[in-house]
């Protein structure tokens, strides 16, 4: 078994870029402090930086429909995607969404079989920290249609 941690900051809905960044940067602080969570972290693919980016945000509509289990026929699709996106590429997925009231979608982290490993209950504020086992994520599906050498 090989276990990374991850942990997505699900954070409030920022009222401008540079509020963004720090809401970020003070939830990857805050994790250092209380758990040491990211202590000699590298992250694939960047050359041991983390990447930037600016969260995805769903803000709910007034009197919207509200939800309290992950990938409830009733969600939005969204959700069901990060199952089918993990399971047909055999690999983990993770998605992170801005806590905001009623929120129509939150952030999960799903297993290489396309099933939910956890999810932050919605519109809650935090740092949601899972382990993955890297070992299950063969990439045996996503690798199965390349063309091979002639």
């Amino acid at each position: 078994m090989s276990l990374v941690r991850i942990a997505l900051a699900n954070i409030r809905v920022p009222a401008t870029p540079r509020e963004s960044v720090l809401l970020a940067t003070s939830a990857v602080a805050e994790a250092g402090r209380a758990r040491d969570l990211l202590s000699g972290a590298t992250f694939p693919g960047t050359g041991g930086r983390a990447r930037k980016r600016h969260p995805h945000a769903h803000v709910a509509e007034p009197g919207s429909y509200r939800p309290v289990s992950f990938a409830d026929p009733a969600n939005s699709f969204h959700e069901k995607a990060v199952l089918c996106r993990a399971a047909e590429n055999t690999c983990c997925f993770a998605s992170v969404n801005s806590a905001s009231e009623g929120s129509g979608t939150t952030s999960a982290v799903a297993r290489p079989d396309g099933t939910l490993q956890c999810f932050q209950p919605y519109g809650q504020e935090g740092l949601h920290v899972a382990d993955l086992d890297l070992s299950a994520a063969t990439g045996y599906l996503a690798s199965r249609d390349r063309a091979s050498p002639m």
